[in-house]
């Protein structure tokens, strides 16, 4: 964290599913970093939430690359058409 390398996990507040059987809602609440030597991770949570319940970690994962637009085509100008 010191180094100023990005968190390599995301922290998630699990929330009770509302029926049986149901998913849970998974709340960002902070990210993770390893410890240099391996022995550890250094979390920093949001400012101002609450919580409590179960915390999971997961991979950071870098976001989609947006997809590139089409080749644009080329178009010849409109041109009235000649009397004959």
């Amino acid at each position: 964290m010191s180094d100023n390398s990005p968190p390599t996990h995301r922290a998630y507040v699990i929330s009770q599913p509302r029926e049986k059987g149901g998913k849970g809602f998974w709340h960002e609440v902070g990210v993770v970093w390893p410890h240099k030597n391996g022995n550890g991770f250094d979390m920093v949570l949001c400012e101002g939430i609450s919580i409590h319940g179960r915390i999971v970690c997961t991979e950071r994962k870098e976001p989609e690359p947006e997809p590139a637009p089409p080749p644009a085509q080329t178009r010849q100008p409109w041109r009235r058409p000649q009397p004959r």
